[in-house]
């Protein structure tokens, strides 16, 4: 029987996997919400062009802060996807490491059990932890 030491250790790493999961499907839905940004900074751009051809821009002052305005709004969002996106990539390759971690030691420790064997004790102390309790006031 594996330790629980090691199988809390696993149990985290499902924890924070799970974390990461729930994290990327945030992050989709906010890459949707930034690509509607992305697509109302183009229009304001076209906006712009177009006044700028059709010569209703007298003041070339105020057509470059127009569009300084929207270049600076689009680095605003660019800056926070990649913050977005460095920080999920961190955690992943963190985990990635916690688990060949893990692995290692548990092969080390339990030399007398196979890594099927080491996977289905982990599975079901992880299923036993995650699952969610019966209520007993019934």
């Amino acid at each position: 029987m594996i330790s629980e030491f090691y199988l809390k250790k696993a149990l985290n790493i499902r924890k924070e996997y799970l974390s990461i999961v729930s994290n990327i499907n945030i992050f989709e839905n906010m890459s949707k919400d930034i690509l509607k940004i992305i697509e109302g900074k183009l229009e304001e751009l076209n906006t712009l062009q177009s006044k700028i051809n059709e010569k209703k821009v007298s003041n070339i002052e105020s057509a470059k802060d127009s569009l300084l305005k929207i270049i600076l709004d689009l680095e605003e969002e660019s800056n926070n996807i990649e913050k977005s996106v460095n920080d999920l990539t961190s955690r992943i390759d963190k985990l990635k490491i916690n688990e060949k971690e893990l692995f290692a030691d548990l092969r080390k420790n339990y030399q007398n059990l196979t890594n099927e064997e080491i996977r289905n004790q982990i599975h079901k102390y992880i299923d036993k932890k995650l699952s969610i309790k019966p209520n007993k006031e019934t």
